[in-house]
C-alpha cells in the first residue's frame, strides 16, 4: 500500500505544478490582450497635398467642361481659389493632361508673359491728302472728333469761303 500512495501522491503534485503553469500562462494571455495600435502619420502635410490633388482633379473637370462666355479673367477674379491652381498650370508647375494646344488673344498672352509691349515709334501727325474742287491739299491733318474745326486764312481764300 505504502507504494501505489507514492505515484498517487506524485502524479497529485505534477498536476498541481500543470494547473499553476496553465494558470500563470493563461493569466498572462487573459490580462495582457495585443492591442492593434495605428502608427501615427510621419508627415502630416502629405495628407494636406493629398487633398489638394482631389481639389485640383475636380478643377480640371470642371475647366474642361467650361464653355466661356465672359472674359477668362473676370472669372478667375471672382473665384480667388481657383486663381491659384490656374497660375500653377501657367507657371507649369503642373501638367495639363489632355489638350495641349490653346489659342489664346494679344490681351491674354501679355498677361501671362507678363512682359510690356515694345514701346513703338511716334507716328507722327495723322496725315490724309484730299482734293476739294481743283485744290490738292498734300499735308492736312485729319479731325479725330474735336468740337473745333480751323482753317487756315490762306485755304479759305484759296477756296473762296
Amino acid at each position: 500500500m505504502g507504494k501505489e500512495a507514492e505515484p498517487k501522491e506524485m502524479n497529485v503534485a505534477e498536476e498541481l505544478k500543470e494547473e499553476n503553469a496553465q494558470e500563470i500562462t493563461g493569466s498572462t494571455l487573459l490580462h495582457a490582450p495585443l492591442v492593434a495600435q495605428e502608427p501615427e502619420v510621419p508627415h502630416p502635410q502629405n495628407l494636406q497635398e493629398e487633398s489638394k490633388e482631389e481639389q485640383f482633379t475636380q478643377f480640371l473637370k470642371i475647366f474642361k467642361k467650361l464653355h466661356i462666355n465672359i472674359p477668362f479673367t473676370e472669372v478667375l477674379e471672382k473665384m480667388p481659389p481657383y486663381m491659384a491652381f490656374m497660375e500653377s498650370l501657367l507657371s507649369e508647375k503642373k501638367a495639363l493632361n489632355g489638350d495641349k494646344i490653346v489659342v489664346l488673344t494679344k490681351e491674354y498672352i501679355v498677361l501671362i508673359q507678363r512682359k510690356l509691349p515694345k514701346k513703338m515709334s511716334d507716328p507722327g501727325s495723322f496725315l490724309i491728302p484730299c482734293t476739294i474742287g481743283i485744290i490738292t491739299f498734300e499735308k492736312p491733318l485729319c479731325d479725330l472728333g474735336s468740337s473745333i474745326n480751323l482753317m487756315p486764312l490762306s485755304m479759305m481764300k484759296k477756296l473762296g469761303i
